[in-house]
């Protein structure tokens, strides 16, 4: 999809003045090229845990948490001390956003949000959202008679 995306910013930038500076010509096409990555980060980070590349955070029987899970790419805070039979970390009902662990904030707030904003930027921006907006607010006006000097508003009536 994000190739898609960006093929589509690319092509559309010959429609973008190369007089109005360096920023407008490529704008849009660098947020949405920045968003990309961001938005993969968390995939990517789920990736390399499970091929054992980036470890899950390796408790001791009877702990919790302790500074060595800190950098570990585990998602959630481990509120369930590890058993010599069982290794689950927390309850499926607390893997909520209160329970992230600090990666899993980095990656799924920062990355992921961050990554969506960026798109979201990027494609408005390369839509021209805002001329058209304005465009719009135009029309309503005239429509409404809201930009002849002296009009009177629909709303009254004279008897």
């Amino acid at each position: 999809m994000m190739i898609l995306v960006n093929g589509f910013v690319f092509y559309s930038k010959k429609n973008r003045s190369r007089r109005r500076g360096w920023c407008h010509y490529w704008g849009p096409f660098l947020f949405t090229m920045i968003a990309a990555p961001l938005i993969m980060a968390d995939l990517m980070r789920h990736v390399l845990q499970d091929a054992g590349v980036w470890k899950e955070c390796d408790r001791l029987v009877g702990v919790k948490w302790d500074s060595s899970c800190t950098w570990s790419s585990s998602q959630y805070h481990c509120t369930i001390a590890r058993t010599a039979t069982a290794d689950h970390c927390c309850k499926t009902s607390q893997e909520n956003m209160g329970h992230l662990s600090p990666m899993g904030i980095l990656f799924t707030i920062v990355f992921t949000y961050s990554g969506f904003a960026c798109l979201f930027v990027g494609v408005l921006w390369n839509a021209n959202i805002l001329k058209k907006c304005r465009q719009i607010r135009d029309e309503w006006r005239e429509l409404r008679g809201h930009n002849r000097p002296n009009a009177k508003s629909p709303s009254i009536q004279e008897d």
